[in-house]
This record gives structure tokens, sequence and C-alpha cells, in this order.
């Protein structure tokens, strides 16, 4: 017996699966050429959700639970980078650290948001494109920027127990 011809509408959003922040890995070098930043295996943090792995820097730093959606300042300065946590030990949601390779530190933001992707990094400023209180899949029209320079102060210092042994990638 003939039912009829389903219909299946091709979607009109993009996927998010070929985005920064569902990519399987990353790798980036700073715009002088003297430092490498790269995530070489994530994992979706859970079902059909964004990326989580481990930074690695070429100046030896670690730093766990990141995803792969980072971008340099055009100083070669800084690194941006979206870093999950919980928040009140429940939820998943993403804190934008910023590591300074010359003083080599990280500070992490006091803010967090479903979803943090970095789109520009230049003359200290840093651009957010940040997900709104409804979740992960809805991003907002107006995008975060932070001036970097003038409110890295008002970031958190990281604690240094990373690991800091250079590598020669």
């Amino acid at each position: 017996m003939f039912v009829g011809l389903i219909n299946v509408s091709p979607k009109t959003e993009p996927s998010p699966y070929n985005t920064p922040p569902w990519r399987r890995s990353h790798r980036a070098t700073s715009p002088d050429g003297l430092f490498t930043a790269e995530i070489a295996e994530a994992r979706e943090h859970s079902m059909s959700n964004p990326t989580v792995g481990t930074l690695r820097m070429s100046t030896g730093l670690e730093v766990p639970q990141c995803n792969p959606a980072f971008i340099w300042s055009d100083d070669s300065r800084y690194l941006a980078v979206p870093q999950w946590i919980r928040r009140f030990g429940l939820f998943m949601r993403q804190r934008m650290l910023i590591v300074d390779v010359n003083a080599n530190e990280i500070r992490a933001s006091r803010f967090s948001h479903w979803l943090m992707a970095p789109k520009r990094f230049t003359d200290g400023q840093l651009e957010l494109e940040i997900s709104s209180s409804l979740g992960i899949n809805w991003m907002r029209s107006q995008r975060l920027v932070i001036d970097v320079r003038n409110t890295l102060g008002r970031f958190k210092l990281v604690p240094s127990d990373h690991n800091t042994t250079p590598t020669n990638t």
C-alpha cells in the first residue's frame, strides 16, 4: 500500500558541526611565527554538543577543558581560548581564558556563557560571539567586545599549577 511521499525539507540554517566550537582538533601559529597552540584531539563534552580537549602550547603550557575555537591576537602576545567549567556543579558553560605568553600567565573571565566563540583579536580588542541565555544553540546578534589591554587586570589569575615544560613543536 502506497502511503505517499515523506516531506523532507532541507535545513535552512547552517550546521554547527563545521564551525570552530565543534572542531575535533585545531592548531594555530602566532602571527609572528614564534608560538604554537594546539588541541590535538577534542571530543564532544556531551552528545551533539561542542568539543573539549587539552590545550598544549609550544611554551610548555597545558590547560585542560578547553574548546578548539581559540585565536591569537594580532601582536602574538595573547591567545584567547574558551574553557569549559561547571556552573552550580551542573551546567557546562564557558569562560574566556587569555594566555599572556610574555608574562607566562593565564587570566580567566569572571563571566561565563553557554558558548563563546572568538571571532577577531586585533589592536587589543577581542570580539566574541556569545550565546543567549536560552542556551547553546541561540547566538546573540550583538557581539561582545573586550578591551584586553585595559580590562585584563579584572580577569582572575589562574594558579600556575599547569605544566610549563617547553616542547619543540
